[in-house]
């Protein structure tokens, strides 16, 4: 009895200890214990915005409204880039943090990688089919930007490409940035054969600074037409410095004006002796063209090499001889070489009209 007696008092001791210490600790018990509740209230709200499930959710319906329209806008895209040569394919691939991705891969080698089985050209090829499809998944037909988009490609996939980017641009505004001259002809060239309205502008650094723009295009790609107001222009610049007497800078601008003539009367035989028969920038041959250049004569041919000879006379691509010491011509020779020229263009384009 006195044994059990014993033990009872130490259990009690030991209770009236336990209630003494958590006394002392109450408060941060109660705060554990909130902190407890808020814990499960986190992972109540965690399971229902865990990634994979949506994720998941997310492959489920590209699976069903995505993936098959995507893909077979892919291998239109690659039918039209001309890359019909290179066995490709556009699959739904593993979907992450909520997103669906999608992998371009080699049909039958699925696990190789592109960039290290094709060439640049053709793998940017391919990345510019890949940006186009997904466009048919976007209702919305924002502007398109392109920032010199032909890098490496070669001549056919250039000119498909401008051709599908004229296609688009019929449904909303496409801005191509480009140094490139041919992708450039390209363009302009399937959008007036499309009848496409476009605009062209130039930017460059000059003497202001840089980011100019200018309506004009770079003189390689202008047209008889603004190269003849061009040189009009710049031939009453010239008699300007003449008339002030700032002869030195007259000299300059007169040489570099011959040039300009002397290069459009090589445009001449380009564009309207053989009427465009054969172009610079184009890989291809306009056969029946060459009929309207049947109405050249051997008149026309030495009134085109006269003009030539005293541009080539005047510039500086020849090492001239001091003993010649020759002044610039005079202001009223510029206005008048020039209409002999835009004369002589004149009088063939009329007769090619009869043809």
């Amino acid at each position: 009895r006195d044994t059990d007696a014993l033990q009872g008092f130490k259990q009690e001791l030991a209770s009236l200890q336990a209630k003494e210490w958590l006394s002392s600790v109450l408060v941060e018990v109660f705060l554990h214990i909130r902190r407890l509740r808020k814990l499960k209230r986190v992972n109540r709200c965690l399971t229902g915005v865990r990634t994979h499930t949506i994720t998941a959710k997310s492959t489920s319906l590209a699976q069903e409204f995505v993936t098959d329209r995507i893909r077979l806008a892919f291998l239109r895209e690659i039918s039209r880039m001309n890359l019909r040569g290179t066995e490709v394919e556009m699959n739904q691939d593993r979907g992450r943090s909520g997103s669906t991705l999608f992998r371009i891969q080699l049909v039958g080698a699925s696990g190789a990688k592109i960039g290290s089985v094709l060439s640049e050209g053709e793998s940017r090829a391919i990345g510019l089919a890949a940006f186009l499809s997904e466009l048919t998944t976007c209702q919305a037909a924002s502007a398109l930007v392109f920032d010199d988009p032909v890098t490496s490609l070669d001549h056919l996939w250039r000119g498909e490409f401008a051709r599908r980017l004229v296609e688009e641009a019929a449904n909303r505004q496409v801005i191509v940035f480009t140094h490139d001259l041919v992708f450039m002809h390209d363009l302009l060239d399937c959008s007036q054969s499309k009848q496409v309205a476009y605009k062209s502008k130039m930017i460059f650094k000059g003497t202001e600074g840089v980011g100019i723009v200018s309506d004009d295009l770079p003189w390689k790609k202008l047209k008889l037409g603004p190269r003849k107001e061009a040189l009009d222009s710049d031939a009453a610049k010239a008699k300007r410095l003449y008339d002030a007497k700032d002869f030195p800078t007259y000299e300059k601008d007169v040489t570099a004006w011959f040039a300009l003539l002397r290069n459009s009367c090589e445009r001449v035989i380009e564009q309207v002796f053989l009427n465009n028969t054969i172009t610079r920038y184009q890989d291809y041959i306009h056969v029946k063209s060459l009929r309207k250049a049947s109405v050249l004569e051997l008149d026309h041919c030495d009134r085109l090499h006269d003009i030539f000879h005293e541009c080539s006379s005047i510039i500086e691509a020849h090492d001239l001889s001091t003993g010649r010491n020759g002044s610039a011509p005079s202001p009223q020779r510029l206005f008048d070489i020039l209409k002999e020229f835009g004369d002589l263009v004149d009088e063939v384009k009329n007769l090619q009209k009869g043809v």
